[in-house]
């Protein structure tokens, strides 16, 4: 399988992906961009009734994801305080979510209901 090289600069308001590799921000992520520096990172593979995610980092469902797409949706100006409004926002609206889930590292082992918040 041959392996892919990613660029990320930190532009967004949340950057938690980058902010594992350095807190040192836009400076230091474009000096290594242009040293061509490396790093190995997991990809992670979610199958599901009508295809296939394949995602780093993190993949939410439920009242995180809900949240984050209000964020985007309609707070994304305000940076972080949008996030924090978002959260006030959807917890008027919580409700615990539940889905049937099987792990491919635990082959044969499916785990039902489990919450998501």
């Amino acid at each position: 399988m041959d392996r892919v090289a990613l660029g990320f600069l930190p532009l967004g308001t949340g950057n938690s992906f980058l902010r594992d590799f350095s807190k040192n921000g836009l400076q230091t992520a474009t000096e290594a961009l242009l040293a061509g520096k490396r790093r190995r990172c997991d990809v992670l593979k979610l199958t599901h009734a009508t295809g296939v995610i394949y995602y780093i980092n993190l993949l939410s469902v439920g009242f995180t994801a809900d949240v984050t797409a209000l964020a985007n949706r309609r707070f994304k100006r305000l940076g972080e305080a949008g996030y924090v409004l978002a959260v006030t926002r959807q917890l008027d609206a919580f409700a615990p979510a539940c889905f049937s889930a099987s792990f491919g590292f635990h082959r044969g082992i499916r785990y039902q209901s489990l919450p998501f918040f």
